[in-house]
């Protein structure tokens, strides 16, 4: 079962932004160039939300020239700062014929059960500009460093979006918690408890 294990920080300007892909704990570990990428991400469910009550997040990103649809399943535990979710994603241009690829990769079939007895509607969106390298640290951990910024949409209400987000691509999940940690105390960052997704919900139950 693939597992996506990642950290994520809030950042409060630019100028931290800046700072950050500047500093040598980036700087020293790159090995990949720092690029940017236009996201933007659409997030589905029942009229019922019977997506959202599972803990579950169906979602169809653009990114640049490519499509990629991908669902998230509730979180498979939390240690600190790390949050670990389970992941299926495939390349799709719609949400549609990227679901049966995504069941085929080990996704729970009651997706399919509640697509057929339901239309989905779209929940929200979200619009970034993410900047992101790949960190080689020692003992072969591989970590992607990304720093996105942009804006939730929900109907007509919409709010800012900055955050850092460190996400463990291989190796042991431990050489996070420090990496993070300096993060956390050079820059002064808050880390932050809720996914993109449960922000923007958090954003339509608002008034």
């Amino acid at each position: 079962m693939p597992t996506e294990l990642e950290m994520k920080l809030q950042i409060p300007d630019d100028s931290t932004a800046e700072r950050i892909l500047a500093d040598k704990m980036v700087t020293d570990h790159l090995s990949s160039e720092i690029k940017s990428t236009q996201m933007k991400s659409f997030y589905f469910d029942t009229p019922a939300n019977t997506l959202s009550k599972l803990r579950w997040s169906l979602r169809l990103r653009h990114e640049g020239e490519y499509s990629v649809l991908s669902l998230k399943t509730s979180p498979a535990g939390v240690s600190g700062d790390l949050f670990s979710r389970n992941e299926w994603q495939c390349f799709s241009d719609s949400v549609e014929s990227g679901i049966v690829n995504l069941v085929e990769q080990g996704a729970p079939g009651e997706i399919l059960d509640i697509v057929s007895q339901s239309k989905l509607v779209e929940r929200c969106r979200i619009e970034v500009v993410r900047r992101s390298a790949t960190l080689k640290l020692p003992d072969g951990v591989l970590v992607e460093l990304a720093i996105d910024k942009g804006t939730i949409f929900a109907g007509e209400k919409r709010a800012p979006l900055y955050e850092l987000e460190l996400e463990l691509l291989f190796g042991d999940p431990d050489a996070l918690l420090p990496l993070t940690e300096q993060f956390k105390q050079k820059y002064r960052l808050e880390k932050d408890i809720l996914s993109k997704y449960e922000k923007a919900l958090r954003l339509i139950r608002s008034r």
